[in-house]
């Protein structure tokens, strides 16, 4: 039967007609319903806005010691090279049982910033009470640069910009996002991927469920410790780079992408497999449980007449 026939139909049975009405107004009140409880949750949220600034310290000659925590959102560190502070600023996203609970929430959440009596300076962002489901904060920290920073989130991304010193990345669920750090590095994630980018000097990184990708700066051939336990690992070293890198698994592809065919393979298998690169001097390792293994050498600046890397493995073996 046609759609244009039923409707006829429909219409000739005043019956029927009926009972169809009776169950489009039946239905209304809950779709209302749905959409005033959506809008009626979104309603009950409260931000706040918390700032704080240290000065730097005559003892901090050689670079500011940072602990940065966080529990659910998003914590970010920069560093301006001319700061004469470190600047703290968060956005606190607050929740509660009902409208007047997260306005009385609102109103007791904490900022805490203080140098320590050994001259770190400690920053956390603190939450009143048993924590909400959707409570959570943007935690941006401005330093000058750094002799060494500790970031930590329970459930949120833990970022590094343009850092300096010794970095500690942190976090139980969420990602770990490092870019341009002039330093070593050492990511721990358990649910999360974990990306290095633009890294100068050694690289140590874990993730129990996640992906790693770690790229190495030019002039990089210090050596990196990674690990990942359920996920891929990509590694990009510069056509400088001089090392022997191992790269071990249980259940994954092993593979190089090489444009032009200087790294050399001394040992392949299912589960090992070992490059050498240049004079081969330092010694990295890559492993994993389940999941694929890539190393992926650039091009140099004569551009090895290959070309740029396709993202193709040269040498592979499942």
């Amino acid at each position: 039967m046609t759609s244009a026939a039923a409707f006829s139909r429909l219409i000739a049975n005043p019956r029927m007609l009926a009972l169809a009405f009776a169950a489009l107004l039946s239905a209304m009140p809950i779709a209302e319903q749905a959409s005033a409880q959506s809008k009626g949750e979104k309603e009950i949220l409260r931000t706040a806005d918390r700032d704080a600034e240290i000065p730097r310290s005559e003892d901090a000659k050689d670079g500011e010691r940072l602990m940065l925590e966080i529990a659910n959102g998003r914590l970010r560190l920069r560093t301006d090279a001319k700061a004469e502070s470190t600047r703290i600023s968060a956005v606190f996203t607050v929740d509660g049982v009902d409208a007047a609970d997260a306005e009385r929430r609102t109103k007791l959440v904490r900022l805490y910033a203080e140098r320590a009596d050994e001259g770190t300076i400690i920053v956390g962002a603190y939450f009143p009470g048993t924590a909400m489901p959707r409570d959570s904060v943007e935690l941006e920290v401005t330093a000058p640069p750094a002799k060494e920073a500790v970031l930590k989130s329970t459930d949120g991304v833990v970022e590094a910009r343009g850092t300096t010193g010794k970095l500690r990345m942190i976090t139980r669920n969420g990602e770990v996002i490092v870019s341009d750090h002039a330093g070593t590095v050492d990511a721990r994630a358990v649910n999360g991927r974990i990306l290095v980018e633009g890294a100068t000097d050694s690289v140590q990184a874990k993730s129990t469920n996640g992906p790693v990708q770690i790229v190495l700066a030019d002039g990089n051939d210090n050596p990196f410790t990674l690990e990942a336990r359920n996920g891929a690992v990509i590694v990009e070293v510069a056509s400088d780079f001089d090392g022997v890198v191992t790269m071990l698994t249980a259940n994954g592809r092993l593979g190089v992408v090489d444009p032009a065919k200087l790294v050399r393979v001394s040992e392949i298998s299912s589960t090992r497999l070992v490059a050498e690169i240049g004079e081969a001097q330092g010694q990295s390792t890559i492993a994993t449980s389940n999941g694929a293994i890539t190393l992926v050498r650039r091009a140099g600046p004569k551009a090895d007449a290959a070309g740029p890397a396709t993202g193709k493995p040269d040498t592979t073996r499942e």
